[in-house]
């Protein structure tokens, strides 16, 4: 029996530092029936010269040169120039253990998923979490059949996007299977840095952060509306919701007329679609819960501020306790 082809898709911007490590431990993977797709989105750098020289060395690495445009082309196109049986990706400027692809195949393979969730967020209690609970996914946790993928030829990363593309790309795929299992053999090693896109945004570009939060909604409803999915999908768009704006305006230091619109977004988005809470929700959720029942934002910052004094009452009472 022929062993499944994997894709393994490598967009590729200044990252001469890094790629040689990222291309080493794809090349030794325990699973060599394996093509590494190579997206040079226009480099400065020597990053095309660094995978010319492996290229060399390995057949099984294609490069495909071109001027930037950003990430989200550099994996549609790496999406469509793959010929495997599975597709997966990683970042340039990171890496995974060696037995990575190896243990998602033969998960993929014995229960005939659509999508394995692989390299679990353990800061996010996934590998806890029940596979109907995780909304959205970082885009190095996808390990999709390429036979599931075509079905839905129009989910494509969305070029609009300059952050949280991944998110909204992984929240359609998870509404359309229940074909989902969880890799909790392999590791990811995540190189985080403080000139990623949602630090940057977070730290100076708040009203463009706002402006991407309306253009995930805007996308997602579309796809909703478009696939009918809101009666069956109405708790997986809930959950994105939760996990995605509603974290965010809980985290961010918004500016207070950028606070108000998000409340405002958050709440018009719920009413119209009247998403229903009917499942066990998390501390997160029933925030959330109340969030919803306030009329303005005024309300809403009351109610944290009056549950922060509480907490700290309490956590005086027991510290207090102990010392007696």
């Amino acid at each position: 029996m022929t062993k499944a082809l994997v894709s393994i898709i490598v967009p590729v911007y200044n990252s001469e530092k890094y790629l040689p490590e990222c291309l080493e431990c794809l090349i030794n993977q325990t699973y060599s029936n394996i093509e590494i797709i190579c997206i040079n989105d226009g480099s400065t750098d020597n990053s095309l010269g660094i995978l010319h020289k492996y290229a060399l060395t390995d057949s099984r690495i294609k490069i495909y040169d071109k001027k930037n445009e950003g990430v989200s082309i550099s994996r549609n196109i790496g999406i469509q120039y793959s010929q495997g049986d599975y597709i997966t990706f990683i970042d340039a400027d990171d890496t995974c253990s060696l037995n990575s692809i190896e243990t998602s195949v033969n998960i993929a393979i014995s229960n005939q998923s659509d999508i394995v969730i692989n390299f679990l967020n353990v800061r996010y209690n996934q590998e806890k979490q029940p596979i109907d609970a995780i909304s959205y996914l970082s885009t190095w946790q996808l390990f999709v059949s390429k036979q599931f993928l075509d079905k839905y030829p129009t989910i494509k990363f969305n070029p609009s996007l300059k952050m949280g593309e991944d998110a909204v790309f992984s929240h359609k795929l998870l509404a359309l299977t229940d074909k989902i299992s969880k890799n909790v053999f392999s590791k990811y090693f995540y190189r985080r840095s403080d000139n990623q896109t949602s630090f940057r945004y977070e730290r100076s570009k708040k009203q463009e952060y706002l402006d991407q939060i309306n253009l995930w909604l805007y996308d997602i409803t579309e796809f909703y509306n478009e696939n009918n999915l809101w009666t069956q999908c109405s708790r997986h768009f809930l959950n994105f919701i939760i996990e995605q704006p509603f974290t965010q305006y809980l985290r961010i230091d918004w500016e207070r007329s950028q606070k108000n619109s998000l409340f405002y977004i958050i709440h018009n988005i719920h009413n119209i679609h009247n998403i229903k809470i009917k499942f066990p929700v998390s501390l997160r959720a029933t925030m959330f819960c109340i969030f919803i029942k306030c009329k303005n934002p005024i309300q809403f910052e009351l109610f944290r501020l009056v549950s922060k004094i509480y907490i700290r009452f309490i956590n005086y009472k027991k510290q207090k306790g102990k010392l007696k």
